[in-house]
This record gives C-alpha cells, structure tokens and sequence, in this order.
C-alpha cells in the first residue's frame, strides 16, 4: 500500500473511530486524522467515548476493545466545506449532523480515475480493515 497521509472520520463512535490509534501504529506512518471539531477532543482522550460505548454496547463494545489516545498532533479539525488537495484527488469534507452532530461526509474528486482508495467499514479494535481497495475508473 502507498504512504497513508491521512484518515478521514466520519464519526467517533467506537464502532467508527475506536481503532484509529491502532490502525496509525500498525501503518508504520504518521497520518493526519481528520475529524469533525467536535469530535477531535474525544480521539485524543477517548476516556468519555469509551464510558458512553460501554453503557450503550455493552459486550459488544468489549469485543471492539477499548480506544487508544491518538497523539493530538496528528488530529486535525476539518472545517465544513474545506477541501484538501491530495494532488490528484480533492476530498471535500461536508458536515451532515444527524447520526451524530459531529457527522461528516466526503466528497472524493479524483482527476485521475486510476487512483485508489481505501474504504474501511467498522473502526473497531478487533475488525480492522479488509484488502477493499477499489478503483475509481469502476465507479459510475
């Protein structure tokens, strides 16, 4: 796999964010994360995110494992609408409160239809991403 520069969150649950510290340490790399402002305090100190994924998941949540701190360097606060600029690719981040207030979608604006992405589903300790590589030229 290339350099991963950056994780792009949609959310925090632990169900969606809780894996990220042991995903950027099994990377080998220093990606950005990218998350919602509000949600950038919670992936640092997952303490309250962990407590609140324990009352709702209950066992589940103990299967997914406990969330580890992510350096706070590595966080960055996206603000709604702001695009970064991958070089051949632009990914708009779009706030869409409603799951959660700090939802965010991604608007991913290839120039260049051969590149690719890597999509993963849970963010959990224990389900970490698949090999779901796809191209973009595949998409409609």
């Amino acid at each position: 796999m290339d350099k991963v520069s950056y994780i792009a969150l949609t959310h925090i649950h632990i169900d969606h964010g809780g894996g990220t510290s042991l995903l950027i340490s099994n990377l080998g790399a220093k990606p950005k994360v990218i998350v919602h402002p509000k949600g950038a305090k919670h992936i640092i100190n997952p303490e309250k995110l962990w407590k609140a994924g324990l009352a709702v998941l209950k066992d589940i949540a103990i299967t997914m494992g406990k969330p580890e701190p992510v350096p706070s360097d590595l966080v960055y606060s996206i603000n709604d609408n702001e695009v970064i600029d991958l070089g051949n690719v632009k990914v708009k981040a779009i706030y869409t409160p409603g799951h959660t207030p700090h939802h965010v979608c991604y608007l991913v604006k290839p120039e260049d239809a051969s590149t690719r992405l890597y999509p993963c589903g849970s963010g959990s300790n224990s389900n970490m991403c698949s090999d779901t590589s796809f191209n973009m030229s595949t998409l409609p």
